[in-house]
């Protein structure tokens, strides 16, 4: 018998205020910044089935409000490839 979960149980609170938290902080959150927090991948699912995140693309999730930039794109490669280097025409553009 499948029993359904009480959404005002503040284990259920805690991952999301968690990711909500590091959503803001960071902008733009990959499923592996969620390891950290101990917080399973899962709820990122939930949550933007509710409405609280947005996907953004594979593996990105941003806050639905979050103001998107010019640079927003930049960001989420930054974010999939953390140690690379943005050079020639895209530095140009960044920096004018």
């Amino acid at each position: 018998m499948k029993t359904e979960r009480n959404t005002a149980d503040p284990a259920l609170k805690a991952p999301t205020a968690a990711i909500l938290r590091l959503s803001r902080r960071a902008g733009i959150l990959r499923p592996r910044d969620l390891k950290r927090e101990g917080v399973p991948r899962i709820y990122l699912q939930r949550m933007v089935q509710r409405g609280l995140l947005v996907k953004h693309g594979r593996g990105l999730y941003g806050l639905p409000d979050a103001e998107v930039t010019e640079h927003h794109s930049l960001a989420q490669v930054g974010k999939r490839i953390p140690n690379g280097v943005i050079c020639l025409l895209s530095a140009l553009r960044i920096t004018a």
